[in-house]
């Protein structure tokens, strides 16, 4: 299907670039992207994925907007507080682009339904804020072939790696499993600059485009630490595990046996 004098001027920069272009606007237009968690991260990256023309999302979130989530989640306002992120979320978004296929799901992301949540989907991302939910997205997501993103933030930190099933290290190379959760206090313990989440959330959503288009190289194999108080960006090389549970030689029906505690 053609695009309209409208997508046209809409997108008008996109085409613009040789390694996009129409061909490449077809592309995005025919994606569907699944994100787990509209806060933080998920803001910029819904944000950003609805403005460059992927075609449909999907959005999973239980949460209510708090007062606490305005210094970071720039999806929600002030009016907002105490209602549900997912439906302020499709709001926000469809009054960005009104043809976006947009899904919200106010529910939590779980073992029992998780490959379901993630089937049909070019691309996925982690943007929840517990170890147990990035486990099962990296675990489902690699069983069902998604390419896919997890980030994290802390205080003035963040981490980012992308994982191509089949291709290259998952998150369990890199961590074993979930730390416990009494070591890891929550950010509303330690703290956290408003704005390091809009840099990862912005870096996620790069890498959906990336991959989706098959331009430039993805944070795949590498992840990507951020310092933002010194200004810092650390690419740490990871090699994928042979005896990794998830995406080794021998991969375990993690999904059915693994305590996510989710």
């Amino acid at each position: 299907m053609p695009f309209t004098p409208e997508q046209i001027a809409r997108y008008s920069r996109h085409i613009k670039l040789k390694e996009v272009g129409e061909a490449g606007l077809e592309k995005l237009r025919k994606a569907t992207v699944t994100v787990i968690g509209a806060g933080g991260l998920g803001s910029p990256i819904l944000r950003y994925l609805v403005g460059s023309g992927i075609g449909h999302l999907r959005v999973y979130e239980s949460d209510k907007v708090d007062i606490s989530n305005l210094h970071r989640q720039t999806l929600y306002v002030t009016q907002d507080v105490g209602k549900p992120k997912a439906e302020i979320a499709k709001q926000r978004l469809l009054a960005v682009d009104p043809n976006c296929d947009v899904q919200i799901f106010n529910t939590h992301f779980i073992p029992r339904t998780a490959l379901d949540c993630l089937k049909g989907s070019d691309f996925a991302f982690d943007a929840s804020d517990n170890f147990a939910t990035k486990f099962l997205v990296n675990d489902a997501c690699i069983r069902l072939g998604i390419p896919f993103n997890i980030s994290g933030v802390a205080r003035f930190d963040g981490q980012s790696l992308t994982v191509l099933p089949g291709k290259t290290a998952c998150y369990r190379c890199v961590f074993a499993s979930p730390p416990p959760k009494a070591s890891v206090p929550p950010t509303s313990t330690t703290g956290l600059l408003g704005t390091v989440p809009g840099i990862l959330g912005s870096i996620q959503a790069t890498e959906a485009l990336k991959v989706i288009l098959n331009v430039g190289n993805a944070l795949a194999g590498e992840m990507l630490v951020v310092d933002a108080l010194n200004m810092i960006f650390t690419k740490i090389k990871v090699q994928r595990m042979p005896d990794c549970p998830a995406c080794g030689d021998h991969p375990k029906d993690l999904i059915e046996t693994f305590n996510y505690d989710v």
